[in-house]
């Protein structure tokens, strides 16, 4: 059974969510000086987020259900949101050179834990997995080490 949400599939409307919340959240932390603006996703936020987790032991049934979902989903948010402050405070206070070796590697960090975890499920499925974004993503991966391997060669 797949929940849908304004006839989208419910990971695919979290993703466009988190998104759109991380990239908010950027550009709160890297243009904006006052930090109680920076942190106002996180407040808004973790208030749902209580709430949520208050109707949980309130609602009876299948709304208590919901409302775990809810916040779930909301904590989710939360998460992404810290990933967005870990991102500026990372790249906070580097030379430009520096922040383009740091961003390469991430980006190599994050795409072979991408071609782990979907090589692990397509040897999980006994091959039934189409293994084309392991392999793509060992490809960016690869692509990404170059780029750190000669960043760090300039200096």
């Amino acid at each position: 059974m797949d929940l849908k949400i304004l006839e989208i599939n419910s990971d695919i409307f979290l993703l466009i969510i988190s998104t759109v919340v991380l990239i908010i959240q950027l550009l709160l932390c890297f243009k904006i000086k006052n930090k109680f603006i920076k942190l106002m996703p996180v407040i808004l936020l973790t208030i749902l987020t209580i709430v949520s987790s208050v109707l949980i032991f309130i609602l009876d049934g299948w709304d208590s259900v919901g409302c775990l979902l809810l916040t779930i989903g909301l904590m989710f948010l939360l998460f992404v949101c810290g990933i967005g402050w870990l991102i500026w405070r990372f790249t906070m206070n580097l030379e430009k050179e520096k922040l383009k070796a740091r961003i390469y590697l991430i980006f190599y960090i994050i795409f072979l834990i991408i071609t782990f975890v979907s090589a692990g499920y397509v040897i999980y499925t006994k091959g039934q997995a189409n293994p084309g974004l392991a392999i793509v993503s060992l490809l960016f991966g690869l692509i990404f080490i170059g780029l750190y391997r000669n960043s760090k060669k300039k200096k």
